[in-house]
């Protein structure tokens, strides 16, 4: 779900526009005659001042505004990558990060309305090809729904631009943490395999 902290913040900030424009604050009405014009002096609603607070930050209303915020970073950073294809990639570096303290990087890749989100194989990457590689990292991803490419050891999952991007990276990046664990585990001897 979307964090809508940021947009009630900049609710608070139309409501306190609007009170300060009808108690006539002259800072209140420029900022609102800037947008609104002439409009501004006859009547000023909230709906007026959203709208402000609106364009101030470049969208073209506050319903627009809405709709961009509640896209996610992920989802507007690949709208903005897009080619005249259709098509994009971006790299997105998550909270997460590996046992050694490096940070989860995932890429993002965008064809029309069909994504892939992977860790380019950065898990085996780091953990190394031992025997045994792809059975561990297929066993740390199944509960999870994810998949690993036998050949390249990419942890990935498809999806389509409807789904939660956000949450979706967060997933791909756990099941990298997971399958370079469960490779890693290959050496120790305390850990039974089946």
């Amino acid at each position: 779900m979307t964090d809508d902290r940021q947009l009630d913040a900049l609710r608070r900030e139309a409501r306190a526009l609007l009170r300060g424009a009808r108690a006539g604050d002259e800072m209140a009405h420029g900022r609102a005659q800037r947008v609104l014009g002439a409009k501004a002096r006859e009547r000023f609603v909230l709906a007026d001042a959203l709208h402000v607070v609106a364009r101030e930050r470049g969208a073209a209303s506050w319903p627009a505004l809405v709709a961009e915020q509640r896209l996610g970073p992920i989802r507007t950073a690949l709208d903005d990558a897009l080619d005249e294809n259709g098509c994009a990639e971006i790299e997105v570096e998550t909270d997460l990060t590996y046992p050694e303290g490096a940070p989860v990087v995932l890429a993002v890749r965008r064809r029309q309305s069909t994504l892939l989100v992977h860790d380019r194989g950065e898990a085996v990457r780091r953990a190394g090809r031992r025997t045994g590689w792809r059975h561990a990292a297929e066993r740390a991803v199944e509960p999870t729904g994810m998949n690993v490419s036998g050949s390249t050891g990419v942890v990935f999952v498809p999806a389509h631009l409807g789904r939660n991007l956000e949450w979706l990276a967060l997933r791909v990046a756990q099941a990298s943490i997971d399958v370079l664990e469960a490779i890693v585990e290959l050496d120790d001897p305390r850990v039974a395999h089946g």
